[in-house]
This record gives C-alpha cells, sequence and structure tokens, in this order.
C-alpha cells in the first residue's frame, strides 16, 4: 500500500499555526516519504526519511526559513528529527531538507499523519502538505 500525500485546505497543525498567516513565496514541493524496507508502512524500529525542497517564488530573498515536519496524531513511539534552521533563500532558489523518522519498539498497528510545512520567522507559513502512513507491529 502507497502512502497517501495530499494537499489539505485546511490542515491538522492549523491549531498550532493560528497565528502565522500564509505565504505564497514559500513553496514546498516533491514531498516524500522513504521507510527502510520500502514498503510504504513504519514497523517497528524502522528508520525513515520524509524529503522534501524549499523554494523561493518571490522576488525577494527569505530570511528566518525553518523546515518543519510535525507527527500530527500524537504517536508517543514515532519520533521526527529536529527541525533545523536556514539563515536565508535567494528568489528562485532552493534547499532540500530530509528529517528522519524513528519507530521504537512499542509502535501498534495504526496509521500516522506527518505534516510539512515552511515557517518563515514567526510570521508566514507555506502550504501544509501531509502524508497518512500506515504503522504495523
Amino acid at each position: 500500500q502507497k502512502p497517501s500525500v495530499t494537499m489539505p485546505a485546511n490542515s491538522s497543525v492549523s491549531r498550532i499555526a493560528g497565528h502565522l498567516t500564509y505565504s505564497p513565496a514559500i513553496e514546498v514541493r516533491n514531498a516524500r516519504f522513504v521507510d527502510d524496507n520500502e514498503n510504504g508502512t513504519i514497523e517497528r524500529g524502522e528508520l525513515c526519511k520524509i524529503i522534501f525542497e524549499v523554494m523561493n517564488r518571490g522576488p525577494r530573498t527569505v530570511y528566518d526559513i525553518q523546515p518543519t515536519v510535525v507527527e500530527a496524531t500524537g504517536n508517543k513511539h514515532i519520533f521526527v528529527s529536529p527541525n533545523m534552521h536556514v539563515e536565508q533563500i535567494q528568489p528562485g532558489k532552493g534547499i532540500r531538507y530530509t528529517a528522519m523518522v524513528k519507530a521504537d519498539g512499542r509502535l501498534k498497528n495504526g496509521s500516522a499523519k506527518f505534516c510539512v510545512s515552511v515557517i518563515q520567522g514567526n510570521t508566514h507559513i507555506s502550504k501544509v502538505t501531509e502524508f497518512n502512513i500506515p504503522t504495523v507491529k
């Protein structure tokens, strides 16, 4: 089963990002989920990656960029690497970001929802991409 990727109008992270305004200049693209054994699920002890590109589509350099990956269901058995900080992205340029995702030995059958976005400063956010990934023991 392939993981589903959607671009929602309203996201699970709305409650977290409620104080941020949408910025069309910052674009998340080519977001994908890659797991070690390539079966499209997260299994106990498995190390996975969420990879995406952050592009500056605006006419000016953007500063204080933070690619963000959040596991939105609150699953205590899935860990996401800390977010990083990018000082600036020139107009028309971009970066590729990889977040590491690790499941511990107590993961249960179900699903995890990952929300991928980019925050600029403390004021702007990109559109949010969501991944719904099955989890198995």
